[in-house]
């Protein structure tokens, strides 16, 4: 009954049986994307990338000014104009006395402008074009951050499961081993059974209790994890199984790449906007200006057309030189990323190969050491066998379970990372790779 209760709770556990992808499973992975704080940060980057950039579109927008001012002075340069502005002046103001020794006087003054960029030559279109690459890149790394982090959740959530199982499967096993051992030191006082036997039973017994509480923290740190990825815990694994039919996109660019590739492109447009930059730029203006001072006031209109050229700017080339070297390591990051693409598909590939020859060999295993302790276990009730022979296969049965179950879980993760390898790891595709 024991075997029977054994096998139907490893059935239950196992991430090969048929389920039925919970809605708890669904809500918590769209949690996990959703408030996942890298790809958060990222796409607050693009968004903002994205605002400077339509603020460019306006770089011909005209620009509306008020200013508004009091001063007093007895200065008089400044007196003689306060007068022009308030167009009050008389023939009296032109005395010389008048004119070197003015006394105070004070200005209320208040301007309007408008003004605007007539042309410019191309700096700030290259700008423009520079953000647009970085926030696509942006929002291309942070669309790659959440294949990555559902190759995270995978991979923990499906360790979690195999490990409860395993853990599980040690408790049965454990108990199953302290029963033997419970009528096997009944024996020994009896005189039937070698109390060397009993102590190879109970040395056994020993390792499989710290291995549990070794697998129980596991557990406890497997959770902890999850719930730093979901922000909340998860108290409740439901099973869950990958489809077998899956076709994953062979050779695709996967979007590190893509996005590596757009900020190579930014950085070219930034070299050519900073050799573009202070020079020629057309612009117009057209000012109001009213002036009061007592019960003297005026008012003037200003319209104003024109070019302005650098004819020098010792920065421009140093600017130059930083937008080529940024140029340079965009593109040493475009061919890391590259590399590393490709490196991590030949490893999942070569892992995945491996698991999949390992598995079936792994599961053979456990099914031939559970049919060597029912034997080992009618010889003992012979006496045939001893404790220890018992004891010593339940030890290389739970080692084997744990390594299946590793085996099991690492099956399923590297299935998982290649779909997110070849690219096309979104949060609606991950949620149509499982049953």
């Amino acid at each position: 009954m024991r075997k029977i209760l054994l096998i139907l709770i490893l059935a239950l556990a196992s991430i090969n049986g048929a389920y039925a992808l919970s809605d708890s499973f669904i809500a918590m992975t769209k949690n996990v994307v959703e408030t996942a704080p890298a790809r958060l940060q990222t796409l607050a980057q693009a968004d903002s990338l994205k605002a400077q950039s339509e603020g460019l579109d306006k770089r011909y927008y005209p620009q509306v000014t008020a200013q508004s001012g009091y001063q007093q002075s007895n200065s008089p340069t400044n007196v003689f104009m306060q007068k022009l502005n308030q167009r009050n002046f008389g023939a009296s103001d032109f005395d010389i006395s008048q004119l070197n020794h003015p006394g105070f006087h004070g200005d209320w003054g208040s301007s309007v402008s408008v003004s605007g960029l007539i042309w410019e030559n191309g700096s700030m279109g290259w700008q423009k074009r520079a953000m647009e690459k970085l926030a696509k890149a942006k929002g291309l790394e942070a669309d790659a951050l959440t294949g990555a982090v559902l190759v995270r959740w995978s991979d923990l959530y499906l360790q979690a499961l195999q490990s409860q199982a395993s853990i599980e499967a040690t408790r049965q096993n454990l108990k199953a081993l302290q029963s033997n051992l419970e009528e096997a030191q009944k024996l020994e006082e009896q005189g039937v059974v070698l109390g060397a036997d009993v102590a190879v039973a109970k040395a056994v017994e020993q390792g499989l209790e710290a291995r549990l509480a070794n697998m129980e923290g596991h557990q406890a740190s497997l959770r902890a994890q999850l719930k730093e990825l979901s922000g909340q815990p998860v108290d409740k694994l439901t099973a869950i199984e990958l489809k077998t039919d899956l076709k994953p996109a062979e050779g695709a660019t996967h979007l590190s790449v893509v996005s590596a590739q757009m900020a190579a492109d930014a950085a070219q447009a930034q070299v050519t906007a900073s050799k573009h930059n202070s020079d020629l730029q057309v612009k117009w203006a057209v000012s109001e200006e009213f002036h009061s001072s007592g019960s003297a006031d005026g008012a003037a209109t200003t319209a104003y057309v024109g070019a302005t050229l650098n004819l020098f700017d010792p920065q421009k080339s140093s600017r130059i030189q930083a937008a080529q070297a940024d140029r340079r390591a965009s593109n040493a990051a475009l061919t890391a990323a590259q590399r590393s693409h490709d490196k991590q598909r030949e490893e999942l590939q070569a892992e995945l190969a491996s698991l999949k020859t390992q598995l079936p060999q792994v599961e053979n295993v456990v099914k031939e050491l559970e049919h060597s302790l029912e034997l080992t276990q009618s010889l003992y009730k012979e006496g045939r066998k001893s404790i220890a022979d018992v004891a010593e296969l339940r030890q290389k049965i739970d080692e084997a379970t744990l390594q299946r179950n590793g085996a099991r879980a690492a099956l399923v993760g590297t299935q998982v990372a290649l779909e997110e390898n070849n690219g096309t790891l979104t949060l609606d595709r991950y949620l149509t790779l499982w049953n």
